[in-house]
C-alpha cells in the first residue's frame, strides 16, 4: 500500500511499544493530558484525523490501517469488507448524519447509523483524499501534492467540479465568512466565487473560529483582521510550523514540520514534546471536542487527549450587605460600580466599598447603573444620583425611583421611569414623550429607542427627535427581568419562564439547556459576536446567531445563588454578580469555577475615630496615648454554608495564630512600633481555600521619645545650663564691678569733701581766729573740724549713714563754712517728724549738693547774706525720701550768662552716677527756685530709697 507518511514514523512507533496501560499525566498546574496506543487496543498508532459526531458525541480516529471509534471508556476498530485495511486521512458528517469516510487509494465511503455497520457504500471520485470537509450542499476535496480544490456533492461519484488552481502545491484550506482560504506554499488565497491572491508568502496551516481567520507562515501565527495581517504570537521552535489549532480558550497549540509540539496561553509558551520526554512527536492534526479537550493526532505515538482547567480570573471580597447584586458598570478608569438590595459598592482590582450615598433617608435599592466617561447615574428606590468617577460618594439629583437608563451611540443618555422617557443632560431631565402604561426597561440600537410595557414594545426614533413612535400590541404576559437588542435590532427579554425574542412581529421562545423547559431568566448581555449571554437559576448559557445554545458555566453555582447581573468589559471580560459574590471568567468557555469565603471588616474603631467598610492593606497609624484598636469583622460563606473558622495573629507580637469564636478583636496598651494583624477564615473541614485579609498598625512614639526629639532636648538643656553659668558669672562679676564702682565713688565724694582746698581755707580760717584773739571761736572751730575729719574717717567701711548722723555731719560742715564768710550766711536743717532718725540713706550723697550751694550759689552774694536750706521729708506715696536743698544764691544765671550747672559738676555727676548703680529709680531734679528770676537762688530735689531701722545693713 503507497503511503506517503511511513517514513517519518517508525522511530516514534518503535519507542511507544513499552506502554502498555493508560496514561493519565499532568503538564504543570493547569493541563492534563492521557495517551492512547496500540496498547489500549488503538489498531494503529499512526493517527491522521480526529472527528466527533455532533449527534452521538463519539470521537473517530483515522488510523494508518482504517477507522476506529471511541466512546469515552473504549476503543472499537471498524473493520473494512473482506477484512481489507486502508488509511483514513479524512473525516466529516453531512447532514443526513452520515459520517464520510476518506481513504487513502480507495475513495470516500459511507457509515450510516447507528454507525454499527460494516461500510457497504464506496464512491471514488478521487483516491488521495488527505482533507475534506462541509462546503454549503456538498464536500470539498484535497488530494495529496494537488495545485486544485476540488467539490463534490456527495451522491454523483463522476460529477467532480474543480473550484480553483494556484500555482503551487495547496497545504490546508479554511471555511470562513462564506468564502474558502487556501494555504499554499506560493502564497495565501481567498475564493468567493474567483480566486484572489492575498499574499505571496507561503502560509502552511488554516484555522478559524468566531473571533476571526488565522493562518501560520515559517514560525508565526496571524490574525487575519480587516484584509491585513495582525501578528499573534511567534512559536520558539527551531523549525517551520506543520499544524496548529487555536482553542475556544484562547490557547494557541502548535506542531512543527520534523517533530516539536507547543501549547501558547497568557502564562507563556510550554514545550510539550520536551515534556512528554519525547521531541520529536509529529502532529499531523489538532482536533477540540465538545468538551473542549484538545486532540492531537501523531503520526507514531497514537493520540493525546489534553484537558485545560478553567481558571477564575478574579473574584471580589464584597461586604455582606451587598448580596442580591442587579446592576453593574465598568468606567472608563477601570473602575466597578455595582448596586444591589443595600447600596452601590465601588471596586477595584482586589476588593469592594460602600459608597455614600447623599440625602439617603433608609434602606436604598439599586435598580440601574450607566457609567460615561466621568459620570455614573445610579437608580435607586429614593432617586436619581449622579457619581464622579474616582469619588467616595453621590449625590442626589432628582427624586424619580425606580429608573431604567440606556446610551445611545453618540453618548446621550436616557432615563425611563413610570409612563415617561427622559433624556439626561447633566444633573437635568428633558422629556421627550409619554406613553400609555409604565415602562418595565428600554434599549436602543443605532438611532432607535425600543422600550417594553406590559402591552407594547415600542420604537421611537432618537436621532430625528420626533414625537412619533410605533408601537405594537405584543403583549408577552410575563415577568420581565431584563432586555436587550442585539446587532440586528432582534429585541430579548428575559423573563420568568424563559427566554423571549422579538422577531418579524413575533414573539419567539428559545430553548436552553436547562432541565426545565422554562427557565427563569435574570439578566442579558451582548458580545461582541453578536451573542446573547443570559443567566438563569442554574447557568450561563449563551446563544449565537443560529440559536445554537451553549452553556458556559454551571457546576459552581451555588444551590440559592442567582445571578442577576451580567455585563462585559472593553476587552471582552465576563462579568457576574450574584446573591453570594461579584466575580468575572478569563474566558467564555469555562466550565467550573473556584471560590473561597470572604473576609471583611465591618467597622474599625481607633482612639476616638470610627469607620466602616476598612480597606485591606491600608495603614492605621495611632498615637501613643490612644493606642487601642478594636475591630469588628464578618465572614462570608460563597457556599451559603456554616462551620468557618477565623484565627489571627499580630506581629510581631503574637507569633502563633489564636482562633476567635467572636467577631471582634481588641487590642490595647499598644507599645509605640510597626505591627501586622492577619486574619484567616476557612472551613472548619478544609473544603475550601483560606481568605486572607492583613492590616498595617503603626503606633507613633511620643514625640519627647523621638530620637532626633531627645537630642534636640540634651542640645537645649545643655545650652540652657550654659547660658544660666554664662549668666550667673556675668551677674557676679557686673556684681563686683558694681561694688568696686561704689567704693570707688564713695572714696571719690570723700577726697572731694576733704580735698586739698577745703582742708587749707579751714586751716587758715583756723589761723585767722587765732591772730584776731577770737581763741573760744577758734576753739569751738577746731572742736567742730576735729569731729567732721573723725566721722568722715569713721564711715570709710559703710554705705549707709541715718540721718540723724547726716544732720550732724551737715550742721558740722555749714558751721565751718560759715566762719569763712565776711557776711556770714544762715542755713537750716530739718527733719519731718514722720521720719525716724534712725532711718538710713546711702553715703556721702547729700554732702556734695550743700557744697555746690554753699562754694557756687551764696558764697558769690556780695549785697546780701546767703541761705542754705535742708529739708528731709517722704514723698506722697511714703515709698522714697525727698531730699530738698535751697539757696538764695546767684542761681543757674550769672552775670547774663547761663552756668555751666554749676562748675563743680563732676561732683554731681559722680553723685547723680553713684545713687543709679545704688537704686535704679533715684531722681535728681535742679532748677531755680524761681521760673521768672533764674537768678533767685537754686532749688535741687533729690528722691532716693532709705532703710528702715529694722532693715538696717551697713554693707
Amino acid at each position: 500500500m503507497e503511503y506517503p507518511y511511513k517514513c517519518l514514523c517508525i522511530r516514534s512507533y518503535l519507542s511507544l511499544l513499552a506502554f502498555c496501560f493508560w496514561q493519565v499525566l499532568s503538564l504543570g498546574q493547569d493541563i492534563q493530558y492521557k495517551q492512547l496506543t496500540t496498547e489500549d487496543n488503538l489498531s494503529h498508532d499512526i493517527v491522521f484525523r480526529v472527528f466527533q459526531h455532533p449527534d452521538t458525541g463519539y470521537i473517530w480516529f483515522g488510523t494508518d490501517i482504517g477507522l476506529v471509534r471511541y466512546n469515552g471508556h473504549e476503543l472499537k476498530q471498524l473493520s473494512e469488507p473482506e477484512n481489507t485495511k486502508h488509511s483514513v486521512l479524512g473525516l466529516c458528517g453531512d447532514p443526513s448524519g452520515n459520517l464520510r469516510i476518506a481513504h487513502f487509494n480507495r475513495g470516500v465511503g459511507t457509515l450510516k447509523p447507528p454507525y454499527e455497520d460494516l461500510i457497504t457504500e464506496h464512491y471514488s471520485p478521487l483516491d488521495r483524499v488527505i482533507k475534506m470537509e462541509r462546503f454549503r450542499n456538498g464536500f470539498l476535496i484535497l488530494e495529496v501534492q494537488s495545485i486544485a480544490l476540488q467539490f463534490w456533492t456527495g451522491e454523483d461519484q463522476d460529477k467532480i467540479d474543480t473550484l480553483c488552481i494556484v500555482p503551487f502545491w495547496i497545504r490546508d484550506f479554511e471555511v470562513y465568512d462564506d468564502a474558502i482560504y487556501l494555504a499554499s506554499e506560493s502564497g495565501f488565497y481567498r475564493w468567493n466565487g474567483q480566486l484572489e491572491v492575498l499574499s505571496t508568502q507561503p502560509v502552511s496551516w488554516l484555522d478559524s473560529d468566531e473571533r476571526g481567520l488565522y493562518y501560520a507562515d515559517q514560525h508565526s501565527i496571524y490574525l487575519w483582521k480587516e484584509e491585513s495581517p495582525e501578528l499573534l504570537e511567534t512559536c520558539p521552535g527551531k523549525h517551520n510550523i506543520d499544524h496548529f489549532l487555536r482553542a475556544a480558550d484562547g490557547a494557541l497549540w502548535v506542531s512543527e514540520h520534523t517533530g516539536g509540539f507547543y501549547y501558547h496561553d497568557e502564562n507563556g509558551w510550554i514545550d510539550i514534546g520536551e515534556t512528554l520526554g519525547d521531541q520529536d512527536i509529529v502532529v499531523h492534526q489538532f482536533f477540540e471536542d465538545h468538551d473542549h479537550n484538545i486532540w492531537a493526532a501523531t503520526l507514531g505515538a497514537g493520540v493525546y487527549q489534553f484537558t485545560v482547567s478553567p481558571s477564575i480570573l478574579r473574584e471580589w471580597e464584597v461586604p455582606k450587605a451587598s448580596f442580591y447584586l442587579k446592576a453593574g458598570q465598568l468606567t472608563e478608569r477601570g473602575q466597578f460600580i455595582i448596586g444591589g438590595d443595600q447600596g452601590v459598592f465601588s471596586c477595584d482590582d482586589s476588593s469592594c466599598y460602600s459608597l455614600q450615598l447623599n440625602q439617603m433617608t433608609d434602606k436604598v435599592y439599586v435598580y440601574d447603573l450607566l457609567s460615561t466617561n466621568e459620570l455614573t447615574y445610579i437608580s435607586t428606590n429614593q432617586g436619581v444620583y449622579l457619581h464622579q468617577n474616582g469619588s467616595d460618594s453621590a449625590h442626589r439629583i432628582d427624586l424619580m425611583a425606580g429608573c431604567t437608563f440606556d446610551s445611545a451611540a453618540n453618548g446621550n443618555i436616557y432615563l425611563a421611569h413610570d409612563n415617561s422617557v427622559y433624556q439626561v443632560l447633566g444633573q437635568a431631565l428633558l422629556l421627550l414623550f409619554r406613553v400609555n402604561e409604565n415602562i418595565i426597561d428600554i434599549a436602543i440600537n443605532g438611532e432607535m429607542l425600543y422600550l417594553m410595557t406590559r402591552e407594547t414594545l415600542c420604537q421611537y426614533n432618537i436621532t430625528s427627535g420626533s414625537m412619533s413612535m410605533s408601537c405594537e400590541n405584543s403583549r408577552l404576559d410575563r415577568i420581565v427581568n431584563d432586555v436587550a437588542i442585539d446587532a440586528d435590532g432582534r429585541f430579548y427579554c428575559a423573563t420568568n419562564t424563559g427566554l423571549y425574542r422579538f422577531h418579524d412581529s413575533r414573539w419567539e421562545h428559545i430553548a436552553l439547556n436547562s432541565n426545565t423547559e422554562q427557565p427563569r431568566c435574570l439578566a442579558l448581555a451582548i458580545d461582541q459576536q453578536n451573542r446573547i449571554w443570559v443567566t438563569t437559576a442554574k447557568s450561563v448559557e449563551v446563544v449565537d446567531q443560529k440559536d445554537r445554545v451553549e452553556t458556559v458555566l454551571v457546576s459552581e453555582i451555588q444551590k440559592n445563588e442567582e445571578l442577576e447581573m451580567l455585563f462585559f468589559g472593553n476587552d471582552g471580560t465576563l462579568y457576574l454578580g450574584s446573591n453570594a459574590r461579584f466575580f468575572s471568567l478569563n474566558d467564555t468557555s469555562v466550565r467550573t469555577v473556584r471560590h473561597r469565603p470572604s473576609l471583611i471588616i465591618t467597622h474599625l474603631r481607633t482612639g476616638k475615630e470610627f469607620q466602616n467598610n476598612v480597606k485591606p492593606f491600608e495603614p492605621i497609624t495611632l498615637n501613643h496615648n490612644e493606642a487601642r484598636l478594636n475591630l469588628s469583622f464578618d465572614v462570608i460563606d460563597l457556599s451559603l454554608s456554616r462551620g468557618m473558622n477565623v484565627r489571627y495573629r499580630l506581629l510581631p507580637e503574637m507569633q502563633e495564630w489564636k482562633t476567635t469564636l467572636d467577631k471582634e478583636l481588641t487590642f490595647s496598651n499598644l507599645s509605640p512600633g510597626h505591627y501586622e494583624l492577619k486574619l484567616e477564615a476557612s472551613h472548619i473541614l478544609g473544603a475550601q481555600e483560606a481568605s486572607h485579609y492583613s492590616l498595617d498598625i503603626e503606633v507613633k512614639p511620643p514625640w519627647w521619645s523621638i530620637p532626633w526629639v531627645q537630642g534636640l532636648l540634651a542640645f537645649a538643656l545643655a545650652s540652657m545650663i550654659a547660658l544660666a553659668i554664662w549668666l550667673a558669672a556675668r551677674f557676679q562679676r557686673k556684681r563686683y564691678q558694681k561694688r568696686l564702682e561704689m567704693e570707688t565713688l564713695k572714696m571719690k565724694a570723700l577726697n572731694n569733701q576733704l580735698n586739698p582746698h577745703f582742708l587749707s581755707n579751714a586751716l587758715q580760717t583756723m589761723k585767722d581766729l587765732l591772730r584776731s584773739g577770737s581763741q573760744d571761736d577758734a576753739l569751738d572751730y577746731v572742736n567742730r573740724f576735729t569731729y567732721l575729719l573723725r566721722k568722715n574717717f569713721e564711715r570709710l567701711e559703710e554705705n549707709t549713714i541715718s540721718i540723724d548722723e547726716e544732720v550732724q555731719l551737715l550742721e558740722a560742715y555749714l558751721s565751718i563754712e560759715q566762719l569763712r564768710f565776711e557776711i556770714p550766711f544762715r542755713f537750716s536743717v530739718s527733719v519731718s517728724d514722720e521720719i525716724p532718725m534712725e532711718t538710713r540713706i546711702p553715703l556721702m550723697v547729700v554732702q556734695p549738693f550743700v557744697e555746690n550751694a554753699v562754694w557756687h550759689g551764696i558764697s558769690r552774694l556780695k549785697d546780701r547774706a546767703g541761705e542754705v536750706h535742708v529739708c528731709f521729708e517722704l514723698t506722697e506715696d511714703r515709698l522714697r525720701l525727698r531730699i530738698l536743698i535751697e539757696d538764695n544764691g546767684v542761681g543757674l544765671f550769672h552775670s547774663g550768662k547761663r552756668s555751666l550747672l554749676p562748675k563743680r559738676r563732676s561732683g554731681i555727676k559722680m553723685t547723680e552716677h553713684r545713687l543709679q548703680l545704688i537704686d535704679p529709680g533715684s531722681k535728681l531734679h535742679i532748677a531755680s527756685k524761681s521760673k521768672k528770676d533764674e537768678s533767685s537762688g537754686t532749688r535741687i530735689e533729690l528722691l532716693i530709697a532709705f532703710h528702715s531701722p529694722a532693715k538696717h545693713n551697713t554693707h
